[in-house]
């Protein structure tokens, strides 16, 4: 149903706070090597939030900008892990940073990024939008629009959307689909507020997904019931 896509990956997912859970990487690795099996073009954008966010270091009342730097460099920790798992499984993988920090990653380019899809490689964007004061899933969608990406899935510790926090209320009901429209009058904080008006500006669909469910991203992508339809 998609032939690209891109896959937004919160860090807080990963592990507890501090730690990356080797056994999820070891599962998000296999559950994209089936969709990669059915050619799909994947790029990935990952958080941070395990590791670091800056919005943590308020209490040493340093500057935003760089208390912001600091959660992106958390992004790029992540990259690298999930790098490294996709490559020992033989995925075909390429890390890019929308920092400057050659060594490490590739400086991001959508040019080159569009090369290496058509090659069936993964693409790991780190980083961010490279700026302060915007979160990674502010990133997810602008990556998404300038790559032509068919659909943004974002990876969460839930099974989707639901009217509240289904850890605060047991009695939360879950969406199966929603409009940008109604998701922002709701003030549902599944994602940034300002990320559906990026999405709703150049319809681009967004699915909401369980990252812990087994197929669950083969069953987004292959049209069969899965997650929340953002539209």
């Amino acid at each position: 149903m998609y032939k690209r896509i891109v896959l937004k990956i919160s860090g807080e997912s990963l592990g507890k706070k501090n730690i990356i859970d080797k056994n999820i990487m070891k599962f998000l690795t296999q559950e994209i090597k089936k969709i990669l099996q059915n050619k799909i073009q994947i790029s990935i954008i990952i958080g941070g939030g395990n590791i670091l966010r800056g919005k943590n270091l308020n209490y040493l009342n340093i500057d935003r900008t760089i208390a912001d730097q600091t959660g992106m460099l958390s992004t790029i920790i992540n990259g690298l892990i999930l790098h490294n798992f996709l490559n020992k499984e033989n995925i075909s993988t390429k890390i890019m940073s929308t920092l400057n920090i050659i060594n490490i990653c590739e400086p991001y380019n959508y040019i080159k990024i569009n090369e290496y899809l058509k090659k069936n490689k993964v693409v790991i964007i780190t980083s961010g939008i490279g700026n302060p004061l915007f979160t990674t899933d502010t990133a997810a969608c602008l990556k998404a629009i300038e790559i032509k990406s068919d659909i943004l899935i974002k990876a969460t510790k839930v099974n989707g959307v639901y009217d509240s926090d289904p850890h605060i209320n047991k009695n939360a009901k879950f969406i199966k689909k929603i409009t940008y429209n109604k998701i922002i009058q709701k003030k549902i904080k599944v994602m940034d507020t300002i990320s559906f008006y990026i999405a709703k500006k150049h319809k681009l669909p967004i699915y909401i997904y369980n990252i812990y469910k087994k197929n669950a991203l083969y069953n987004i992508i292959m049209g069969k019931k899965e997650g929340t339809l953002i539209f």
